[in-house]
């Protein structure tokens, strides 16, 4: 087990890492399952540093039996948790996380070993940050380019001066994150809009306009250049229907989701997502089995 302890400053040695999450859905059960995976790697460089504890010369036995005392129930993991009506709840135990204490229109989730050691004056040499950002994205969203990745802080920090140790965390919550992925980050990369836009959206479009030019010809007797314009109108707006659909598919499905039962989760608003899509994908492979040479 290398260690920092004992040893010259030019033979230290420190890991460290800091590693964004890809797309999960977590439940929230599983809060109090990463708050017990933290915590126990927090009380292992506890039972590690505890030894490391001298009585300094100013200090009685009493005293120093105290500080021991303080800084052996300091080595806890704290957690934050935000709302987005404000309110901001702080705990330093596994309970604090059960599901039915959790407040409603959770925004963030803050883990961190290191916050309750520095009111003590000690900076931990090992230590996790993990921060769970659920903010959705708008639904209908104008303000922003689509071809931006969706805005999400979601992340993990672990510094360490024991190879073991670190190893030992970020596997754990490697494979924690793992298991609770989802095959929608794709859905929230920069550039997939410019992609989806030049595969399915213009593709779509000319196939609205299509099906338009259908309907309008027959009944429309009208000049050239009011029919090339009615055209680009509706070409353009069959466009700005797509990047609609877009920013609502982020929404839908968004990049780190925590379930809850809210009539507002956009978990139940997948139904509607499909009924939206099905139709669409029909019709399209419809004309597009049509358009085969069968003999």
């Amino acid at each position: 087990m290398s260690t920092n302890l004992g040893k010259p400053p030019d033979e230290w040695r420190n890991h460290s890492t800091k590693h964004p999450l890809a797309a999960a859905r977590l439940k929230q059960g599983d809060l109090k399952r990463l708050y017990r995976l933290i915590n126990d790697k927090q009380f292992e460089y506890r039972d590690r540093f505890m030894p490391v504890l001298v009585q300094q010369s100013n200090e009685t036995s009493q005293q120093f039996q105290d500080r021991q005392t303080r800084v052996y129930k300091s080595f806890v993991t704290s957690a934050t948790i935000a709302t987005s009506s404000g309110v901001m709840l702080t705990g330093n135990e596994e309970a604090f996380l059960d599901p039915v204490s959790l407040p409603e229109n959770i925004r963030s989730v803050l883990f961190s070993t290191r916050s309750p050691l520095l009111p003590l004056g000690l900076t931990p040499a090992c230590s996790i940050v993990l921060f769970l950002d659920f903010t959705l994205p708008p639904p209908f969203d104008f303000t922003r380019l689509p071809t931006l990745a969706t805005q999400n802080e979601s992340n993990f920090e672990i510094a360490a001066d024991n190879e073991s140790w670190f190893a030992s965390s970020n596997a754990g919550l490697v494979e924690f994150f793992k298991n609770r992925t989802r095959h929608t980050n794709w859905l929230h990369g920069g550039g997939t809009y410019d992609a989806l836009l030049f595969l399915l959206g213009v593709p779509l479009a000319l196939w609205f306009e299509y099906h338009l030019a259908q309907w309008v010809e027959p009944i429309a007797a009208w000049p050239s250049f009011i029919k090339f314009a009615f055209y680009v109108y509706t070409f353009l707006l069959a466009l700005n229907l797509f990047r609609i659909f877009f920013s609502y598919s982020r929404w839908v499905f968004p990049k780190v989701e925590l379930e809850t039962d809210r009539p507002s989760s956009p978990f139940r608003h997948r139904t509607i997502w499909g009924l939206f899509l099905v139709p669409v994908v029909a019709a399209l492979i419809y004309d597009v089995i049509k358009l085969l040479p069968f003999p």
